[in-house]
Protein backbone atom coordinates (compact mmCIF):
# COMPACT_ATOMS: atom_id res chain seq x y z
CA UNK A 1 0.00 0.00 0.00
CA UNK A 2 2.86 2.59 1.11
CA UNK A 3 4.57 1.83 -2.68
CA UNK A 4 1.37 2.71 -4.52
CA UNK A 5 0.94 6.14 -2.39
CA UNK A 6 4.42 6.80 -3.35
CA UNK A 7 4.16 6.21 -6.71
CA UNK A 8 0.48 8.41 -6.85
CA UNK A 9 2.36 10.90 -4.90
CA UNK A 10 5.30 10.99 -7.65
CA UNK A 11 2.73 11.24 -10.38
CA UNK A 12 1.20 14.00 -8.65
CA UNK A 13 4.28 15.94 -8.32
CA UNK A 14 4.61 15.08 -12.13
CA UNK A 15 1.53 16.30 -13.50
CA UNK A 16 2.67 20.16 -11.75
CA UNK A 17 5.62 20.09 -12.96
CA UNK A 18 4.85 19.47 -16.98
CA UNK A 19 2.16 21.54 -18.11
CA UNK A 20 0.06 18.90 -20.80
CA UNK A 21 -1.30 20.91 -24.14
CA UNK A 22 -4.46 18.89 -24.87
CA UNK A 23 -5.05 21.84 -27.77
CA UNK A 24 -2.38 20.40 -29.94
CA UNK A 25 -2.37 16.95 -29.41
CA UNK A 26 -6.30 16.97 -30.50
CA UNK A 27 -8.14 16.37 -33.52
CA UNK A 28 -11.93 16.07 -33.98
CA UNK A 29 -14.16 14.03 -35.37
CA UNK A 30 -17.92 14.00 -36.08
CA UNK A 31 -18.52 10.09 -38.05
CA UNK A 32 -16.58 6.81 -37.19
CA UNK A 33 -13.77 6.71 -35.95
CA UNK A 34 -10.90 3.96 -35.76
CA UNK A 35 -8.21 4.33 -33.85
CA UNK A 36 -5.44 1.59 -35.09
CA UNK A 37 -1.28 1.45 -34.97
CA UNK A 38 0.34 -2.37 -35.83
CA UNK A 39 -2.41 -4.42 -37.15
CA UNK A 40 -4.39 -3.76 -33.58
CA UNK A 41 -7.87 -1.01 -33.63
CA UNK A 42 -10.40 0.05 -31.75
CA UNK A 43 -12.91 1.54 -33.74
CA UNK A 44 -15.36 4.30 -32.16
CA UNK A 45 -19.03 3.50 -34.38
CA UNK A 46 -20.23 7.58 -33.85
CA UNK A 47 -24.18 7.19 -35.79
CA UNK A 48 -25.32 10.33 -34.04
CA UNK A 49 -22.16 12.43 -35.52
CA UNK A 50 -21.48 13.59 -31.91
CA UNK A 51 -18.38 15.97 -31.64
CA UNK A 52 -15.37 13.02 -30.69
CA UNK A 53 -12.41 14.24 -29.48
CA UNK A 54 -8.82 12.04 -29.76
CA UNK A 55 -6.09 12.82 -27.66
CA UNK A 56 -2.75 11.30 -28.91
CA UNK A 57 -0.93 10.93 -25.67
CA UNK A 58 2.02 8.68 -26.92
CA UNK A 59 4.61 11.10 -28.35
CA UNK A 60 2.21 13.82 -28.11
CA UNK A 61 0.53 14.93 -25.50
CA UNK A 62 3.20 13.06 -23.07
CA UNK A 63 6.20 13.00 -25.20
CA UNK A 64 8.92 11.82 -22.90
CA UNK A 65 9.88 8.36 -23.04
CA UNK A 66 10.74 8.46 -19.37
CA UNK A 67 7.28 8.18 -18.44
CA UNK A 68 4.93 4.99 -19.26
CA UNK A 69 1.45 6.45 -20.75
CA UNK A 70 -1.34 4.70 -23.22
CA UNK A 71 -1.36 5.17 -27.04
CA UNK A 72 -4.70 7.62 -27.05
CA UNK A 73 -7.87 9.29 -25.19
CA UNK A 74 -10.41 9.91 -26.78
CA UNK A 75 -13.30 11.98 -25.00
CA UNK A 76 -17.01 13.69 -25.87
CA UNK A 77 -20.17 14.85 -24.56
CA UNK A 78 -23.28 13.18 -25.05
CA UNK A 79 -26.33 14.28 -25.29
CA UNK A 80 -27.03 14.83 -21.74
CA UNK A 81 -23.74 16.64 -21.34
CA UNK A 82 -22.05 14.23 -19.71
CA UNK A 83 -18.34 13.44 -20.56
CA UNK A 84 -17.37 10.41 -21.74
CA UNK A 85 -13.41 9.42 -21.85
CA UNK A 86 -11.91 5.94 -22.85
CA UNK A 87 -8.53 5.21 -22.48
CA UNK A 88 -7.11 3.31 -25.33
CA UNK A 89 -4.06 1.00 -25.41
CA UNK A 90 -3.10 -0.98 -28.31
CA UNK A 91 -0.50 -3.30 -27.85
CA UNK A 92 1.57 -6.58 -28.82
CA UNK A 93 1.25 -9.41 -25.67
CA UNK A 94 2.43 -7.53 -22.75
CA UNK A 95 -1.11 -6.80 -21.00
CA UNK A 96 1.08 -6.29 -17.37
CA UNK A 97 2.99 -3.02 -19.04
CA UNK A 98 -0.65 -2.39 -21.20
CA UNK A 99 -2.71 -2.31 -17.70
CA UNK A 100 0.01 -0.09 -16.19
CA UNK A 101 0.43 2.27 -19.07
CA UNK A 102 -2.83 2.91 -18.76
CA UNK A 103 -2.86 3.17 -14.70
CA UNK A 104 -0.32 5.82 -15.27
CA UNK A 105 -1.98 8.21 -17.67
CA UNK A 106 -5.41 8.07 -15.82
CA UNK A 107 -3.25 9.49 -13.27
CA UNK A 108 -1.39 11.95 -15.00
CA UNK A 109 -4.53 13.30 -16.55
CA UNK A 110 -6.99 13.60 -13.65
CA UNK A 111 -6.53 17.36 -13.34
CA UNK A 112 -8.64 17.26 -17.03
CA UNK A 113 -10.76 13.90 -16.78
CA UNK A 114 -10.82 12.80 -13.25
CA UNK A 115 -14.27 14.23 -13.09
CA UNK A 116 -15.74 12.73 -16.23
CA UNK A 117 -19.05 11.02 -15.39
CA UNK A 118 -18.15 8.11 -17.78
CA UNK A 119 -14.46 6.62 -17.79
CA UNK A 120 -13.37 3.94 -19.67
CA UNK A 121 -10.35 1.31 -20.41
CA UNK A 122 -9.96 -0.17 -23.61
CA UNK A 123 -6.53 -2.03 -23.93
CA UNK A 124 -5.97 -4.19 -27.81
CA UNK A 125 -3.67 -6.51 -27.62
CA UNK A 126 -2.18 -9.06 -30.79
CA UNK A 127 -3.46 -12.43 -28.56
CA UNK A 128 -4.84 -13.01 -24.84
CA UNK A 129 -3.32 -16.04 -24.07
CA UNK A 130 -5.36 -18.60 -21.94
CA UNK A 131 -5.90 -20.03 -19.06
CA UNK A 132 -3.11 -18.21 -17.33
CA UNK A 133 -3.36 -15.17 -18.56
CA UNK A 134 -7.19 -14.69 -16.89
CA UNK A 135 -6.42 -15.14 -13.60
CA UNK A 136 -3.66 -12.43 -14.31
CA UNK A 137 -6.12 -10.02 -16.25
CA UNK A 138 -8.49 -10.24 -13.29
CA UNK A 139 -6.34 -9.23 -10.85
CA UNK A 140 -4.87 -6.53 -13.07
CA UNK A 141 -8.44 -5.10 -13.47
CA UNK A 142 -9.56 -5.35 -9.64
CA UNK A 143 -6.16 -3.04 -8.74
CA UNK A 144 -7.08 -0.78 -11.74
CA UNK A 145 -10.75 -0.74 -10.30
CA UNK A 146 -9.12 -0.06 -6.61
CA UNK A 147 -6.89 2.79 -7.80
CA UNK A 148 -9.22 4.71 -10.29
CA UNK A 149 -12.50 3.39 -10.62
CA UNK A 150 -12.03 1.78 -14.20
CA UNK A 151 -12.50 -1.59 -15.08
CA UNK A 152 -11.07 -2.01 -18.64
CA UNK A 153 -11.89 -3.98 -21.76
CA UNK A 154 -8.98 -6.50 -22.94
CA UNK A 155 -9.46 -8.39 -26.39
CA UNK A 156 -7.43 -9.37 -28.99
CA UNK A 157 -6.95 -7.22 -32.82
CA UNK A 158 -10.07 -5.36 -32.43
CA UNK A 159 -12.50 -3.48 -30.51
CA UNK A 160 -16.02 -1.87 -31.68
CA UNK A 161 -17.68 0.39 -29.10
CA UNK A 162 -21.20 2.16 -30.32
CA UNK A 163 -20.91 5.83 -28.97
CA UNK A 164 -24.33 6.55 -27.77
CA UNK A 165 -25.91 10.08 -27.40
Amino acid sequence: MFLIALRKLWIDSWSLIIKMDYASHTTIHRSDLPVDENGRCCHFDNPHKLKLHKVSVDNGLISSSKFEKCDYITHWLDSRNKEHVIYIELKGCDIKKAFSQVETTILKTKDRFGNSEVRKCIIVCSRVRKPKMDSTVTKLKRKMKELTGTVPVVCSQQYNYLVNK
